[in-house]
Parts: C-alpha cells; structure tokens; sequence
C-alpha cells in the first residue's frame, strides 16, 4: 500500500501522520495448523508475515494485526479463544506491534 500510494502521486502516509499499517480479518487460512497455529493465508501472503512486517518496519512503519476473543473471527476465520498465549507468541515472532482484540464470535 505505501508503495501504490508513492506511484500514485499521492502524499506519503508518514507525511499525513500515520504511524501504523493495520492488517484487518481475513489474513489467515480457515483452519489452524495439525499443531494449533495460526497459519497466514498462502495465497495472499506468499511471503510469509515475517516478510510483510520487516518490509513494513523498514519503510518506517508499525504494525497491526487483528485477532478475536472468540473461536472464530468476524469472518469466520480462527479466533483465538483456547489459544490466546499461542496466537500472542505467533503475533510477536511475526513482528507486529499492534493488536486489535475483537469480540465477534
């Protein structure tokens, strides 16, 4: 997104103030791994999170991610009840900074 933005012509999200990109639901597969982990989407984030959050990081950047309270997310995709430590550890070791902590489901 920064990247487009920078093509487009338009002003630099950093000159307008913002500080944090957000990854909102919608980020994982639909089911965890055979050991209980998140997994991130492999179509939309060929890269992996780690890539995605370093990248994100260089340009200047904190980052966020969402989770959910419950045992799916307001999508339906895995929520993080039963496995709150678990999906805490995977956020860090991915790099965010930033949880938004929902409570759909």
């Amino acid at each position: 997104m920064c990247h487009l933005l920078s093509y487009c012509g338009c002003r630099k999200p950093k000159e307008v103030g913002y500080n944090y990109i957000n990854i909102d639901d919608c980020y994982a597969e639909k089911t965890r791994s055979a050991d209980g982990f998140i997994i991130e989407d492999a179509v939309r984030f060929k890269r992996g999170m780690k890539n995605l959050t370093d990248e994100i990081h260089a340009l200047g950047f904190k980052v966020g991610i969402y989770g959910d309270s419950g045992w799916y997310t307001c999508a339906g995709y895995p929520g993080s009840f039963g496995n709150e430590m678990r999906d805490a550890k995977t956020f860090y070791d991915w790099g965010f900074d930033y949880l938004k902590y929902d409570n759909c489901a």
